[in-house]
């Protein structure tokens, strides 16, 4: 019997090893010790910067001193959120390989309708996202470099301050840095952690958003079958085909706890952390701080869109299950069927949720209620 192979998301986890988030290919379910030592390695050495950007905050907090405050909050909340939500997912690799590996399998159920188009479809996709984000954290990377140099020289002639120039962001640290070639191997350091981290919450937001994607793919799959069972006019083919399509609807529903399991801390992290770090993005151009500050909460946002919408479009498509069949030509069924029709349509009113663990759900609404927070954090922040 060959080996399970999974055949969805295929571009994203080539991203997702080249990160050391995933195991390599055919050591899905037996990643091995180095897959995890590969990971700390990269993990630890990305710190840096969330360890200076933290330790200066600390500093600066302790002397009253708030004139880089925006940049060192949303560099220590986003690299932090950022660092431990990548730890969770490495912990959920198991449950991930599970589903993946369902997702993959068409030999119980078969393959939906123009799988392999919307594969196609998704995976270019990915490549897009990739693109733009490899942009837009290399601009955040460049720009917070430059902006921070010439803001933090200006900075120390005008407060009479020691901070050191020349890095990624503001930073401290317990030992002396700031000489030759001490602080350009730094800085080096800093670079490559802020792109580390932030190309991990960028392709983990993108992760979700098409996983969520391949289980719509799958529903609108089981709908179609529902559909072709009622319109058979035999009854045993009818009822073969109907309860064909009702494991299947159930197979998926069964899954909504292992996908939430999977991906439910990540979710409560967006949903906490995304209302500040947009607060302070926006509050830095208003009050005219860092432009890299605004391009980090640009990308929570987008982030968070990714997630919200993915998570509203799931739930519509396990609504749809239910009004289709509702408004089918299903009077011919036997009526053991028409009974059956009637528990999925009252089944289907129970979607699958994308949740925040169990804090809320990833809809439309839950977009409107982090926007409104950060509206809050904004509001807060003009007033200190």
């Amino acid at each position: 019997m060959s080996k399970p192979q999974i055949v969805c998301l295929q571009n994203t986890l080539k991203i997702f090893r080249f990160y050391a988030m995933f195991p390599e290919k055919d050591k899905e379910l037996n990643p091995g010790k180095y897959h995890y030592v590969k990971f700390a390695i990269l993990a630890c050495f990305s710190s840096v910067v969330l360890i200076g950007s933290f330790l200066h905050l600390i500093k600066s907090v302790n002397a009253n001193n708030y004139l880089s405050l925006d940049t060192d909050l949303i560099y220590t909340l986003s690299l932090g959120i950022t660092f431990a939500f990548s730890i969770g997912f490495l912990y959920k690799t198991e449950a991930l390989v599970e589903f993946f590996l369902f997702l993959s399998d068409f030999e119980e159920f078969g393959k939906p309708l123009d799988f392999d188009r919307d594969n196609t479809f998704y995976d270019r996709l990915s490549i897009y996202h990739y693109i733009y984000l490899e942009t837009l954290v290399s601009g955040i990377v460049i720009i917070s470099t430059y902006l921070n140099m010439n803001k933090c020289q200006k900075l120390n002639l005008e407060y009479g301050l020691d901070e050191i120039c020349g890095l990624f962001s503001y930073t401290w640290m317990p030992f002396e840095i700031d000489y030759f070639p001490m602080r350009q191997i730094f800085l080096v350091v800093q670079l490559f952690g802020a792109h580390h981290f932030y190309m991990i919450a960028g392709m983990c937001a993108w992760f979700v958003f098409e996983t969520v994607q391949h289980f719509r793919i799958r529903i609108r799959h089981v709908n179609f079958l529902f559909q072709e069972a009622i319109k058979e006019e035999d009854p045993q083919r009818c009822r073969e085909k109907f309860n064909h399509a009702a494991r299947y609807h159930a197979s998926l529903l069964g899954l909504e706890d292992k996908m939430n399991g999977a991906f439910g801390t990540f979710m409560f992290t967006h949903m906490v952390i995304t209302a500040p770090i947009i607060g302070v993005g926006v509050f830095a151009i208003v009050s005219g701080g860092s432009v890299s500050s605004f391009l980090v909460c640009l990308g929570w946002f987008g982030g968070l869109a990714m997630a919200c919408f993915g998570g509203q479009w799931l739930q519509d498509e396990c609504f749809a299950v239910g009004t289709d069949l509702y408004e089918a030509d299903w009077l011919h069924c036997p009526e053991d069927i028409k009974k059956d029709i009637m528990i999925v349509i009252q089944r289907s009113w129970t979607p699958m949720y994308l949740r925040a663990s169990s804090f809320g759900i990833m809809n439309y609404r839950m977009f409107l209620g982090v926007l409104k927070a950060s509206y809050s954090y904004i509001t807060l922040l003009t007033q200190t």
